[in-house]
C-alpha cells in the first residue's frame, strides 16, 4: 500500500507490514520506529501514519491512501 502523508512524504507499506519512506527518486528507506500490526487495514494504517507524522502537519493536511 502506498500513502501520501500531508503532500510531503510518501510511505510504502510492504506485505510484511514494514514501512518505507519513498524518496522523489523512488529509493526507499526503512522507517524502523514505526510498527504496523499485521491485521491493520488501510484506514488503520492511515491513522497510524497520521499519529506518527503529526508534528509535520499543517492545518488541513491529510494522510491519503494512494494505492
Amino acid at each position: 500500500m502506498l500513502f501520501d502523508v500531508y503532500g510531503r512524504h510518501r510511505v510504502f507499506i510492504d506485505d510484511d507490514r514494514r514501512a518505507w519512506l519513498v524518496g522523489d527518486d523512488g529509493k526507499k528507506s526503512l522507517i524502523e520506529v514505526l510498527a504496523i500490526p499485521p491485521d491493520a487495514d488501510g484506514d488503520e494504517i492511515t491513522d497510524l501514519l497520521d499519529v506518527a507524522f503529526h508534528e509535520h502537519a499543517r492545518p488541513g493536511d491529510k494522510v491519503l491512501r494512494i494505492s
